[in-house]
């Protein structure tokens, strides 16, 4: 349910807002990169894209059919090269200006990822 609890309070939250003239924009975004879902689709058998993209689908559909009124034409997805080209080139700046740094240090590590 957690998923679940967390879009709802902010459809809530939208529906409230707009009920009171505000213009609102309510997106969804998809957190869609990383260890985790590429280690699922090799464990599967199937190409990182594939697999995170049919599970933004399914999940899509589950959403609409729960009823949330999100803003879909303003969906955003971090595993497509039109948004991570930004957080890469944001990154790659602030490298450049010295505001990032590659050290050794003790992270949290997961063992499984």
């Amino acid at each position: 349910m957690g998923h679940v609890r967390v879009y709802t309070i902010c459809d809530v939250l939208a529906r409230y807002y707009k009920s009171k003239g505000y213009d609102v924009i309510n997106p969804m975004g998809w957190d869609s990169f990383g260890l985790p879902a590429e280690n699922a689709a090799r464990d599967r058998g199937v190409a990182p894209r594939d697999w995170t993209k049919n599970n933004i689908e399914e999940v899509r559909q589950q959403l609409e059919a729960i009823g949330y009124d999100f803003n879909w034409e303003r969906e955003v997805s971090t595993c497509e090269p039109d948004y991570y080209k930004h957080t890469q080139g944001i990154f790659a700046s602030m490298f450049k200006r010295n505001c990032a740094s590659k050290a050794d240090a003790l992270v949290n590590w997961d063992p499984v990822d």
